[in-house]
């Protein structure tokens, strides 16, 4: 039987390609109690993409990598705005 993958280790580099490393996933992100080992099934997978998705508001679909969603994304640049003289 072949060992299966978890897919937390790819989720964990698509955040950190965005700036997001994953010290700060398991301790802001997801709860306490978080195993990755849960995310081998695909409920679990999906509950670990719940957390991640409601606490940064990006939808579960762009998390996952579907075709036709909006890439991820780093967020744009806080405009600056100055003041009329």
């Amino acid at each position: 039987m072949a060992a299966q993958t978890n897919p937390m280790k790819e989720l964990y580099g698509r955040l950190s390609d965005l700036g997001v490393p994953k010290k700060y996933v398991r301790s802001a992100l997801l709860p306490s109690w978080w195993d990755d080992a849960a995310a081998k099934t695909p409920a679990g997978y999906a509950e670990a993409l719940t957390y991640v998705s409601k606490r940064l508001g990006v939808s579960m679909d762009v998390l996952r990598g579907k075709v036709g969603s909006t890439p991820l994304a780093s967020p744009p640049p806080v405009a600056r705005l100055r003041e009329s003289e």
